[in-house]
């Protein structure tokens, strides 16, 4: 990647082929401002997206996407090819061929394609999908400081985050980490007691659908609708990225 850009990763049950233009069949999985370098560059740059869970034996396409502003702006590093390219590495196969490319080069990805094109960068999966319930079971591990860092699973993020006075309160992002749910101070949180004889709500989001308690044991319990339709809920007994949790739907 050449300049800055916010990168965009999209999905989709079944192969990318002839879906190319096809906005309607593919879903955003979530996007990430990226720096790269000048040049013609080499250098591979970590995306962290949540991830998707692909049945065994099933074929899901991906775009990855940038856009392209020309010579002067970002580009995203494709290789041509003159040939398809299909490695595996026994567990997983990864297949690719074109690249989006037409007229609006900044905001829409589904307006054109070329065809010889590949994708260069490392794919990290496991081979189970882990129990969102059990947060050490997960293999994966979000690095951008939320408590609840190791739950790919989650319809939100919980985040330490110091308040204009200069105390810890925490924030909650959507699952992507691109949209405020709930901001939360030090005041509000120093407001409820550390040990309520109940449990107790500490503060809602505006819509009431996100909100943060203080349980009568001490620990901290965020919850929020789920994509399931269920409530997503994670349990931390500190305000800190390093913090032990654990996180549920019910």
């Amino acid at each position: 990647l050449v300049g800055t850009a916010n990168v965009r990763v999209y999905y989709k049950p079944g192969t990318y082929a002839g879906s190319e233009t096809n906005a309607g069949a593919w879903t955003l999985l979530g996007s990430q401002t990226v720096t790269g370098g000048s040049g013609f560059i080499q250098t591979l740059y970590p995306l962290s997206v949540s991830p998707v869970l692909i049945p065994a034996g099933q074929t899901y396409g991906f775009l990855i996407y940038s856009g392209n502003s020309g010579s002067s702006g970002f580009l995203a590093t494709r290789y041509r090819i003159y040939s398809t390219v299909n490695v595996s590495d026994g567990n997983l196969t990864l297949s690719g061929g074109s690249g989006s490319c037409g007229g609006d080069h900044l905001n829409n990805p589904f307006d054109g394609s070329t065809t010889d094109r590949a994708w260069r960068g490392i794919v990290h999966y496991a081979d189970r999908w882990p129990n969102p319930a059990v947060a050490s079971e997960s293999p994966f591990a979000f690095t951008d400081g939320r408590i609840n860092r190791r739950d790919p699973a989650a319809a939100f993020a919980v985040y330490p985050h110091p308040d204009a006075s200069g105390g810890l309160g925490l924030v909650i992002y959507d699952a992507y980490a691109d949209r405020l749910l709930l901001e939360v101070t030090a005041a509000q949180i120093a407001a409820v007691a550390d040990r309520p004889a109940e449990n107790s709500l500490i503060a809602a989001s505006p819509d009431g659908r996100v909100s943060l308690y203080r349980l009568f044991d001490g620990q901290f319990q965020a919850m929020g609708p789920a994509a399931s339709g269920k409530q997503y809920g994670v349990i931390f007994p500190e305000i800190s990225s390093g913090a032990e949790y654990r996180s549920f739907e019910e």
